[in-house]
């Protein structure tokens, strides 16, 4: 037991051991600290194309809106309605990627709340006469709500 004990402390501090050790360790702990950034760095890349996805699809449908007020007249079909309803199929969907990519237990809200205030513009600009001066502050209030909310999930995101 002794002569075993003696033999592990000889190889112990003999200088190619420890070399071999100090090799080992540092490839290990490269390894993970580039696992590491890779995962932050697919989470960061997913994070920034969700956000993309979803300001894209929430500045289509005001933008629609926009059209519509600025030239004084109801939408000639049902498409707005199509697109606000497209809105409200992704909530599952933005509550579970907000939750993966973003780690932000409030955006989900957030964007349901902006949703929710797009619909309600939405169905007073097909009532006979609406109010567009009112629908275009509302709008433009949804719409910097919006430049808010994922402006701070970006800069989060980064």
């Amino acid at each position: 037991m002794k002569q075993t004990r003696s033999v592990l402390d000889t190889i112990s501090r003999h200088p190619a051991s420890i070399a071999l050790f100090s090799i080992l360790l540092g490839t290990w702990l490269f390894g993970h600290v580039s696992y590491l950034r890779a995962t932050r760095d697919a989470r960061r890349d997913k994070s920034v194309a969700f956000l993309d996805e979803t300001s894209k699809q929430i500045n289509n449908v005001l933008t629609e809106i926009f059209i519509c007020i600025h030239a004084g007249e109801a939408p000639h079909d049902a498409s707005l309605q199509k697109a606000c309803a497209a809105l409200f199929s992704q909530r599952l969907d933005v509550a579970i990627r907000s939750k993966a990519f973003l780690q932000s237990p409030t955006f989900p809200q957030d964007y349901e709340d902006i949703i929710h205030k797009i619909d309600r513009i939405v169905q007073r600009l097909y009532k006979p006469d609406p109010q567009y001066r009112q629908l275009e502050h509302e709008a433009d209030s949804v719409w910097h709500q919006a430049k808010d909310v994922l402006s701070k999930a970006l800069s989060d995101a980064l």
